[in-house]
């Protein structure tokens, strides 16, 4: 093969190199501009499109958490109002049986169980007060404890603007209460409240609470 063929040979191969080089920088920089000048295209499109898919699942979220920390508080609130129905003045007796208003629904049942004590069941808020204010009376102050809780939210529906319209909840609460005793003894109670919660008239409320006594003790005081 002569020189002049090696020459040809050579310069050919050197011109395809640079074609290809040329037309793969054309191409990148084509997809570069078109990136640049569509980078927020498609984050665009996925608000207007989705934009009320992501709204109401964010508002659906918000209202759940918000769900799950006012029932809780329900139970705390519980805790508080007996308390103060075991007092002797009228007017924490009057705030306790506010709160107990506050807190169940006018058709509420509720119980006390566990072992070793026969089972109590009341119907209405006034039935379980008188429960609550006949226990208490003749006991000094108490303090109810309420410890870990457990909301599972059956249902709920929210309406266009985040708020609940409708709901549906099972609370578990942990007790730990202490109720003093006239002859300087102390009663120590342990066991778990079980209420069904549902959503009416602006507000949640419980409908059906279990106490369970799990465990009891009574000690003297001061030891």
């Amino acid at each position: 093969m002569n020189n002049k063929m090696l020459l040809v040979i050579y310069l050919s191969l050197f011109l395809f190199t640079v074609f290809l080089m040329t037309d793969w920088e054309s191409k990148q920089l084509s997809l570069k501009t078109t990136t640049s000048e569509h980078a927020d295209l498609p984050q665009k499109q996925l608000a207007m499109v989705n934009w009320p898919k992501l709204s109401e699942a964010g508002m659906m979220k918000q209202a759940r958490h918000q769900a799950i920390l006012d029932i809780e508080y329900l139970q705390r609130l519980y805790a508080l109002a007996t308390d103060l129905l075991g007092l002797s003045d009228a007017a924490s007796i009057a705030r306790g049986t506010a709160i107990y208003h506050e807190i169940f629904s006018q058709d509420l049942k509720a119980s006390f169980f566990g072992p070793g004590i026969e089972t109590i069941q009341k119907t209405g808020i006034d039935g379980w007060l008188e429960l609550v204010t006949g226990s208490l009376g003749p006991m000094g102050p108490t303090q109810h404890l309420i410890g870990t809780q457990v909301v599972d939210l059956d249902e709920i529906e929210i309406d266009d603007s985040g708020n609940v319209v409708k709901g549906e909840a099972l609370l578990r609460s942990y007790l730990q209460a202490w109720h003093t005793l006239p002859d300087q003894k102390v009663w120590l109670a342990l066991g778990t409240y079980h209420s069904k919660v549902r959503f009416s008239d602006g507000r949640w409320q419980i409908w059906q609470m279990d106490l369970e006594l799990t465990i009891d003790e009574t000690r003297q005081m001061n030891q």
